[in-house]
C-alpha cells in the first residue's frame, strides 16, 4: 500500500487560537487586515512624517511588527501542541487511502493504539475516499469528523490542513480529550497525518 514513510517528532510547537484585529469594528473595514499588516502601515506614516524613508526601514519595521504579533500570541494559553507528523507515499492511483498508512506509521512510531486517539479529522478528498480510510483503519464513526468533515465544512484551498487542525484541537478541549489526529491525502499519491494533543486535559 505504501512505502516506508516518514516521520517526525516535535518538542515545542503550540498552536493557538488566531488572533483578530484587535479594533472593535471586526465587520467593518479593518477586519481582513491583520495587526501586522496594520502596524507597518501605520509604521511608514509614522517614518514619514519624521522625514524618513520607511523603505530603507522596511525588514526592521517588519520585524519588529511580527515580532509584537508573536509576543501577543505567546501570552495566550495554547491551543494544542503539534507531537508528531508522518508522511507516506502510495500508488498514486490510489492517492485516496493515503492517511490510512500515514496514520499507521504515526501511532507506531508514537507508540499510541488507535484507542487512545479520542477524535480524528480526517479531509474528505471525496465522499468515499474518506469511507475507505475508516474502513481500512476500522474506525468507528463515533470519533471520526463529528462536526461534518471537509464536504460540510469546507476544503479551503491552500487551508485544508489549518481548517482540519483547528476543527479537531477545539473538540479536543470541549470534550476534555487528550489525543486527535489530522489526516489527509495529497495528489499524486501521498498521505500526512499530524498528531496533536490537548495541553488543558485533565485525565
Amino acid at each position: 500500500m505504501s512505502g516506508a514513510g516518514q516521520y517526525s517528532s516535535f518538542g515545542d510547537v503550540a498552536i493557538f487560537e488566531a488572533l483578530r484585529t484587535p479594533w472593535v469594528d471586526l465587520g467593518g473595514a479593518l477586519a481582513q487586515v491583520s495587526p501586522i499588516d496594520l502596524g507597518i502601515k501605520v509604521g511608514r506614516e509614522v517614518l514619514a512624517r519624521a522625514a524618513i524613508d520607511p523603505s530603507l526601514v522596511d525588514s526592521v519595521l517588519a520585524g519588529s511588527m511580527a515580532q509584537a504579533s508573536f509576543d501577543a500570541y505567546s501570552r495566550r494559553p495554547a491551543l494544542a501542541h503539534l507531537l508528531a507528523s508522518a508522511v507516506v507515499g502510495v500508488v498514486p492511483e490510489f492517492m485516496g487511502i493515503g492517511p490510512a498508512p500515514a496514520i499507521q506509521l504515526l501511532l507506531q512510531r508514537s507508540g499510541l493504539a488507535l484507542g487512545e486517539i479520542g477524535l480524528l479529522e480526517i479531509n474528505e478528498a471525496q465522499a468515499a475516499q474518506v469511507l475507505a480510510v475508516a474502513q481500512a483503519l476500522e474506525l468507528d464513526g463515533d470519533r471520526l469528523n463529528r462536526r461534518g468533515g471537509s464536504i460540510a465544512l469546507g476544503h479551503p484551498l491552500a487551508a485544508t490542513g489549518l481548517r482540519l487542525v483547528l476543527t479537531l484541537a477545539r473538540q479536543l478541549r470541549e470534550g476534555n480529550l487528550r489525543y486527535g489526529i489530522a489526516a489527509a491525502c495529497v495528489g499524486g499519491g501521498q498521505g500526512m497525518a499530524l498528531l496533536i494533543e490537548n495541553p488543558a486535559y485533565q485525565g
